[in-house]
This record gives C-alpha cells, structure tokens and sequence, in this order.
C-alpha cells in the first residue's frame, strides 16, 4: 500500500476538512498519514510521496526565525535520507514563491519566453527604504504610474503579506513600509479570477476584487486594505463597489470571462517554468484590452470553491507515482537540488 505523509497546520486541516482525505486515500487503496511530530519522521514513514503546506514557515526561515529554521532543516534532512521520497512541491521551488519581486520576475521571464503578449506582469519595482526621493525615481524608471499597488516584499511567513494598499500621488510615498514592492494597478472592473491548480488539473473560480481606479493618480490618501477580506466570496466591501457611472459597459470596455485555452497556455507555461504541482495563481483581465494580467502566485493555496478537491489531489499523486514519472522525477533529482539551503 503506498503511504502519502502531509503536513498542514491545524488551521488548514479542519478548513479543508483534511480528515475526509484519510477516507479516500483508504477508498482507493492508499493510506495517508498526518504528520504532526517532524522530530520522528522515521518512526512515521516510509513515505511514497510527502505533500505539504509549509510556504508559512520557509518564508520565516528565510527571514531568520530560528524555530521556523529547525522545523524546516528537520524535513530536509529526511528528505536528504530519503533520496526516492517524491516531495510535492519541492522546498527550493516553494521559496522562489516567497519573495514577490523574485516571484513576478520568475513569472515576467516565462512569459517573455512565451513570446505572447496576451499574458503580462504589470510593471513592478522592489523598494527597500524611505527615501521617497529615490523611491520616486525607481517607480518612474519601472515605468509605474499612479495609482499602484503597495505589497510586503514576503508573500508568506505572516499576516502582514496580506495587509496592502492603493497609493494616488507621491506624498502616498511616505506611508510604505520597506521592504516592499510597488505594482503598477490594472483596472479590471472588479473582478478578480482565482486560477487553481493540481498537477494538469486547472479549475477557475471567480473572486469579487478592487474597483477601478483613475489613471494618473488623484489627491485621495493611501487607502490600505486586507486582500483576504476583498477577495473573499461575498465581499462586500466598498472597494469592491464600481462607480455608478461605470457599471454600465462603454465603448471602451472589453467583456470579457477567461478563455480556458488561453489560461491552460498559461498555465502549461508557468508550471513548466516554476515547476510546481500546486498552485494558485490570481489572475485579472486588463479592462480595455482584453489582456491577461497575473498579479499573484500562490504554493497549495486553500482551493476554495474547487470540485472534489482530495479526489483530484490523489488522482494526481497516483499518476505521479506511477513508475514512468517516478523515473523523470529521479532524472530532475540528480540533475538539480531538490531544497535550498534555508538554515545556514
């Protein structure tokens, strides 16, 4: 009987109701196992394949948290004990998703290679001090007008990645916290489209998301919101609310719900680029022109909305176990390292 380990936090666990998992596992002949105590992973195993929700805790590894640090070098030294243990999603691969600027950089790269200009990263920039001096020249040279986004530079390890803002004119300059990055604000007539993904398996749920915004900035002060809460299903937030005078589609306006070919071209792209098997990517279409705007990208994110979950997850764990992917798993393996060093 194969044996699926997983780690998720206790929150995650009763979410997303993770106990049914252990029914369908047993169902279709595979045991899965919780893994609670990482000090006896041995104790626990043999494991065929090790999925996990551990983003949070790379993310305060990387950034110096010690206990996060010992977590983290206890699963790799398992791993490294275990060279045929199929880990999804590898560590190194986790956390080039942690840092924002490094993960739309991973995300602008691909699509350059793609050669489509139907898919874009809006422009960013990574701001590391106050200096609003200088903070103005770098958002100018990135080619970023106002309105913009303001994100933390972490996209896990705390709630505070969620915690953003709008930003009008420069004087907003003064109100950001470094590190962090700025985004140029795409208009999207408040729709914003969550884009699941397990292995080949793709589903697109559609999320409430931020109005839109004049072009070119106004003398509005910075408004700073929760991105959890705007994009919740059933958000009723006033930042979700268009204009009066927009909710009437114009010339200008492009209706538009996401082609599921172009977002399976994107999709195909991004996996083979970042080379996750679970992912979450939040994706807007540009108002005027009908183009697909990727403004975030998530490891295991929590599938809200998605059809049978745990059936697709272990449909996908099977077809990965099977020997023919197993063997271009191990090819990967000895051609590049499977974690990065986060505890030195």
């Amino acid at each position: 009987m194969k044996r699926i380990g997983y780690w998720v936090t206790d929150k995650k666990f009763k979410k997303m109701r993770f106990a049914s998992f252990h029914d369908i596992c047993r169902d279709a002949g595979y045991e899965a196992v919780r893994i609670k105590e990482p000090e006896d992973l041995e104790k626990q195993g043999p494991f065929d394949v090790f999925i996990h929700k551990l983003s949070d805790d790379i993310g305060s590894a990387l950034d110096g948290d010690e206990e996060a640090k010992e977590l983290v070098q206890k699963f790799q030294s398992h791993f490294q004990r275990c060279p045929s243990l199929l880990v999804i999603d590898p560590f190194d691969k986790v956390a080039r998703m942690i840092d924002r600027r490094e993960q739309y950089q991973a995300a602008r790269d691909c699509f350059q290679k793609l050669q489509d200009d139907q898919y874009f990263i809006p422009n960013f920039v990574e701001l590391t001090n106050t200096d609003v001096s200088s903070n103005k020249k770098l958002i100018e040279q990135a080619g970023i007008t106002f309105p913009f986004i303001y994100k933390p530079a972490a996209a896990h390890g705390s709630a505070e990645c969620h915690h953003l803002a709008v930003v009008f004119n420069e004087d907003g300059l003064r109100d950001l916290p470094p590190p962090c990055v700025a985004q140029s604000f795409t208009n999207h007539d408040a729709v914003l489209y969550k884009v699941y993904i397990i292995g080949d398996h793709i589903q697109v749920v559609k999320r409430p998301s931020l109005k839109n915004f004049k072009q070119g900035g106004s003398k509005e002060s910075t408004v700073f919101f929760d991105s959890y809460g705007v994009s919740k299903p059933n958000s009723n937030s006033h930042l979700n609310k268009l204009d009066l005078k927009e909710e009437e589609p114009s010339d200008k306006t492009v209706l538009l719900s996401p082609d599921l070919d172009k977002v399976r071209k994107m999709v195909t792209a991004l996996r083979s680029s970042l080379k996750l098997e679970l992912l979450g990517i939040d994706l807007i279409i540009e108002k005027t022109t009908g183009r697909y705007a990727v403004i975030d990208i998530n490891s295991f994110p929590g599938y809200d909305g998605v059809d049978n979950f745990f059936e697709v997850l272990l449909d996908m764990l099977s077809k990965r176990l099977q020997p023919n992917e197993r063997e271009g798993t191990r090819k990967r393996k000895s051609s590049e390292p499977l974690e990065k060093d986060l505890h030195t």
